[in-house]
This record gives C-alpha cells, structure tokens and sequence, in this order.
C-alpha cells in the first residue's frame, strides 16, 4: 500500500496592501435649534490610495473644515478631475505591484511551510512467512499519511506533528464623523464627509527550489516575481486615518 511523507521546504511571500477609500459626501439641512435633519444632497465615489493621498483631497478637507463653506466651493472641490473615480481602479497586477503608487509593502520573509512530499511514495509490505500466514493494517489520514502501521509480529506506530501558522493581518475601518457646528451666523446646512476604508492583501508566494529550514532571510527590495502563487483577499478590517490627514470635520454654512 502506497503512502507519504510530510516534509518542510522554505517559501519566500510577499504581501502587498492595497487600500481603497470610500467617501461619501451628505449635505445636511439644519431645524431652528440647528439640529441635523433630512439629507438634501449626497454622492459617493471610491479612491485610490495615490488620490487619498493626493493635493486635491486634501484641498476637499479644507473646504469642508472650514466656518461656513458654500455648497459651491465644497462641490466644485469635490468634483475635480483628480477625485474622480478611476475605471481602472481595481485592476492591478502581481508584477506592477512593487513600483505602483496603489499599494504599500506589508511584509517580505522566506519562512518555512510543511507540505506533502508527492514525489517520493513509500510502500508497506508485509513479508510472508515460509509457512502458515501473515496480516498487516496500514492506517492513512486525509493527506495519505501513514500514521500508524500493524504487523501480526510487531506494532510500529509513525506519529505525524501537524503545526499550521496562521497570520491574518487585522484591520480596523474608519467610522463616519459627527458633525462639528462652529459659531457665527446661524447655518442653514451641514456637510458631512464620510470615509470607509477596505483593504485587499496581494499575497504572492513561491517556493525555493531545493531550500530546506533553516531559511535564510531575502534581500529587502528582492519580492516574489515570475511563476508565483497568488491570494488575493478582502481584509476583514481596515486600518483607521489618522485624524491630522485622513479626517475631515463637517463645516456648516448659510444658504
């Protein structure tokens, strides 16, 4: 009876992170005691992360911060051809990630990995005797591992230590923002400007060829490249802006 062996090879992975904003701008009409009421106008668009980044956003912050913005000034800012929605922005390829202005490095190791050695396959055979008979029992698991082998003359038992690493990176999301009225001229209106932030992991992995534990490290700027294994997956969670850069405070103003 066939069976295999687990083994350890070293495996160089690369994670790249890839964020994505999502903004919703709400014009809001205030009542007499200057209480938030009913949405009259509101737009959404997602950003990449060079746009997040970009003079133009920060531009949109500032119109929103300040006492008293017009709907104008806030829309035309809003609207410019910088923070327009890119069609092409969920396109991005494993090879183009190292140089784009979209995705940041997350991490760059040569760890080792346990997997099943296919190439080499083991037998059990049970010897006869001269006379009389001879019974053998070879159990597998799942993976066609042998894990415990017995004989009518002896009972040898393989134990095979099974240890998963399991790495999620955790990332938090960015909450809407309550609105912020300062003082002055009664306002008739408010902004608000919310940012939603998701992450997707660009996880490309490739065995060493003939690499065995210990692992030796990779050099910093030495990434996964050519035939490569690909995860690309949607982070539960996003990491949270920071306040100086990455918020905005709803301003209000008169109509």
């Amino acid at each position: 009876m066939p069976f295999y062996r687990a083994a350890y090879r070293c495996v160089h992975t690369t994670t790249w992170l890839q964020p994505f904003y999502i903004l919703t701008l709400n014009i809001l009409d205030l009542d007499e005691k200057g209480k938030p009421g009913p949405v009259s106008w509101s737009e959404s668009k997602v950003l990449s992360l060079s746009q997040f980044r970009s003079q133009a956003f920060k531009d949109l912050q500032s119109r929103v911060r300040i006492q008293s913005p017009s709907q104008d000034d806030v829309k035309q800012a809003w609207g410019v051809p910088e923070l327009r929605q890119k069609p092409d922005l969920y396109l991005l390829s494993e090879s183009a990630l190292p140089t784009s202005e979209e995705a940041t490095l997350s991490a760059n190791l040569v760890a080792p990995e346990r997997y099943i050695d296919t190439h080499t396959t083991y037998y059990f055979n049970q010897k006869k005797p001269f006379s009389g008979s001879a019974n053998g029992t070879i159990a597998l698991n799942e993976e066609g591992i042998a894990t415990s082998v017995n004989a009518q003359t002896e009972d040898t038992t393989f134990s095979s230590i099974m240890s998963t690493l399991s790495v999620s990176d955790l990332i938090t999301s960015a909450a809407g923002l309550a609105i912020a009225l300062v003082g002055g001229p009664k306002p008739k209106y408010a902004f608000e400007l919310q940012i939603t932030t998701r992450v997707v992991q660009h996880i490309d992995s490739q065995p060493q060829n003939g690499s065995v534990p210990p692992c030796n490290p990779v050099a910093a700027d030495d990434y996964v490249k050519g035939n490569m294994n690909v995860q690309i997956v949607d982070a539960d969670q996003a990491p949270k802006p920071k306040a100086d850069d990455k918020t905005s405070k709803p301003g209000a103003g008169n109509k």
